[in-house]
């Protein structure tokens, strides 16, 4: 919970100094048992939508009742990749982009 206030604590969602915080997080919200997993570019693409949604959304998460925040974290991650696989899904193939999230080294969300 401490690395997601150290994010929430800068307000410029495209700030250095959010996007260091969100980096420093980055790799402990990779570790949730995200549902979902397919292969192909689809679940790439949606996967990178849904990690820049995350970091631009992160300070309106909330715990659930009742529920460990990694429980919760994972619930609200996975409905929301599911969001992402589904818009996805309604495209043609020839409209999908074809730069997507390969690896953390290129990520950028700001």
């Amino acid at each position: 919970m401490q690395l997601i206030e150290d994010v929430c604590r800068h307000s410029d969602v495209l700030g250095s100094d959010r996007r260091e915080a969100f980096t420093r997080l980055l790799p402990y919200l990779q570790e949730l048992p995200i549902h979902y997993k397919r292969p192909g570019q689809k679940y790439l693409q949606a996967l990178d939508q849904t990690w820049k949604w995350v970091a631009l959304n992160l300070c309106t998460f909330q715990v659930e009742p009742h529920k460990p925040i990694h429980l919760s974290l994972e619930k609200w991650i996975s409905e929301r990749l599911y969001q992402e696989l589904e818009m996805l899904k309604q495209q043609p193939e020839s409209d999908l982009s074809t730069p997507f999230l390969s690896d953390l080294d290129n990520f950028e969300i700001f």
